[in-house]
């Protein structure tokens, strides 16, 4: 998440525009998909009803990733073809004795200006949180497992981090 950072530094450049998300979100799913794919394992061994052994594999634990990296991967795919973001380069209104502009900032801007943008942030945002709010459930509800067995306070608080970040 914070490579996004990166391409902020460069000017009037439209691939760093559109890296942003994408540098953002991709960085989002991994990090959220780790810590919530070892809440869920730990979550499943541990409130198991029948005293069966339990086998977690690694298909079980990619699913969370695969699925939100699918889902964003299509928004975001959608978002660069339909509504790419712009470089824009935006002169405040300060000038000096001879007429020029002392003061200016970049910034990214939609392509043209219609919906389409707010309508793919709003698609990444919400899928991306409702994810984070079902696995702070998750965190909670394996706040009572003891430390010894497994980090679920602290997943759990850097869940709920995360939930206040975003």
């Amino acid at each position: 998440m914070a490579s996004a950072i990166i391409p902020m530094s460069i000017e009037e450049s439209d691939a760093a525009c559109q890296a942003i998300p994408w540098l953002f979100t991709t960085g989002f799913i991994v990090v959220f998909s780790a810590l919530f794919s070892k809440m869920k394992r730990v979550n499943q061994m541990y409130f198991r009803r029948d005293c069966r052994r339990v086998v977690v594999g690694a298909k079980d634990v990619m699913k969370p990733f695969l699925f939100l990296f699918t889902e964003n991967l299509a928004i975001l795919i959608s978002w660069t073809v339909v509504a790419p973001l712009t470089s824009k380069y935006i002169e405040t209104g300060a000038e000096d004795k001879f007429g020029r502009s002392t003061s200016a900032y970049h910034s990214c801007y939609p392509q043209d200006a219609s919906k389409q943008d707010i309508t793919f942030l709003v698609l990444i945002l919400s899928i991306n949180l409702i994810s984070l709010l079902y696995a702070n459930v998750e965190a909670f509800r394996g706040r009572s497992i003891r430390t010894q067995y497994s980090e679920s306070k602290f997943i759990g608080l850097t869940m709920l981090i995360l939930l206040q970040a975003f």
